[in-house]
């Protein structure tokens, strides 16, 4: 029985090697049959396969959806910042014998306090990592940088030790594309994406300077006029450039109503929308996707100054009535009558925009390609 669990946990280092360690094909790309060239990770997959960082699971496949042990992101990490030898004398994990294809990477990330372990003596190299793990060992690779306020981070997620990690994540905009659930199984494709947006800062573009194979679209584009217009254009300018690789973003809005927030700011409190259309060949709008879409609605202060949209703060998704409630008038400012009628229900609002993504797409086809969806 003894030697039947040693063969077995021998096989199942020899396969978990084999899955970090496909041979290199120098300066080819990747052929994997199970991703597409259009995904929002493949340039990242690319360049893992490039670099040496991963090389699949096969020679023909990525399993981009399949999650990835603490040991394998570790040494993901430790590629990535090519493989520094480790200084450290003594390993301090009983669970990392010398002969693991993750002992070097470990004990790397150990020294440069990526990580402690899952206690003083093991590092469970077996377990599943999470996007909280994740995030936070590419966060402490980074030197744990600062980063101010996120909506995300601080409002729509539950806190824990991967608040600051997100916190800045969401600022590199690394989560605008994937899931952000903290506690589920991070994804193969995931991880190589982050890791890509996070070591090639030109990937990782923000404002006027990130591309987008789509116009932005104005307020005009529906038939807006006057402050309506202006409202509406300065929120598609400030997120439109965040749809990554050329995807389509459109906003759709509802307005309760608006106060002067100061220093010749304006903030609106509205029902918003985000709409998410992807990238399909921009010269054959007939065939932009109808069905796929990522939506996200919450009451929204959105404040304009000079034209520019400089903030846009939501209510918390999953809150108490009561921490809604609070978040609701904390978001209407000097509106308390409009605070009020939003907690009981009775809140009117006037659509300057399309409230469903089909008429949104169909009213920005016609706009901008004469054509409708």
């Amino acid at each position: 029985m003894k030697r039947i669990r040693q063969a077995t946990a021998a096989l199942m280092s020899l396969t978990m090697s084999l899955a970090l360690m496909i041979p290199a094909f120098a300066g080819t790309k990747p052929t994997f049959k199970d991703i597409s060239e259009d995904a929002y990770y493949y340039p990242a997959v690319e360049w893992a396969f490039l670099r040496d960082i991963t090389k699949g699971t096969s020679a023909t496949t990525f399993e981009p959806d399949a999650s990835c042990t603490r040991g394998q992101v570790a040494t993901f990490l430790w590629r990535a910042a090519d493989k520094p030898e480790p200084n450290i004398k003594k390993n301090p994990f009983t669970d990392v014998k010398a002969d693991s294809p993750f002992y070097k990477a470990i004990l790397w990330a150990y020294e440069n306090e990526i990580t402690s372990g899952t206690s003083k003596t093991t590092f469970s190299p077996g377990n599943v990592c999470t996007r909280a793990h994740v995030l936070t060992f590419l966060w402490r690779s980074q030197g744990k940088p600062g980063a101010p306020y996120s909506e995300l981070a601080d409002y729509r997620l539950p806190q824990g030790y991967w608040t600051p990690a997100f916190r800045w994540a969401d600022n590199q905009r690394l989560l605008n594309v994937t899931d952000v659930s903290p506690e589920n199984p991070c994804p193969r494709s995931d991880i190589v994406y982050y890791l890509y947006k996070a070591m090639t800062p030109d990937s990782t573009k923000s404002g006027a300077d990130a591309a987008t194979d789509f116009p932005i679209p104005t307020g005009e584009t529906f038939g807006l006029k006057g402050e309506d217009a202006a409202l509406y254009t300065a929120v598609a300018k400030r997120l439109c450039p965040e749809a990554i690789d050329g995807d389509l973003l459109l906003p759709s809005l509802a307005v309760y109503g608006s106060y002067d927030a100061g220093n010749g700011a304006k903030s609106y409190v509205c029902d918003f929308l985000r709409f998410y259309y992807y990238r399909l060949d921009v010269k054959n709008a007939d065939n932009l996707p109808e069905n796929q879409v990522g939506a996200s609605g919450s009451i929204a202060r959105i404040t304009v100054k000079d034209g520019v949209c400089t903030e846009i703060a939501e209510t918390e998704d999953g809150a108490t009535a009561s921490a809604r409630a609070d978040r609701i008038r904390e978001l209407c400012g000097s509106l308390s009558d409009l605070a009020k009628s939003l907690n009981n229900g009775t809140a009117q609002s006037r659509n300057i925009t399309p409230d469903n993504y089909q008429a949104a797409l169909s009213a920005y086809t016609q706009y901008h390609f004469g054509t409708e969806t």
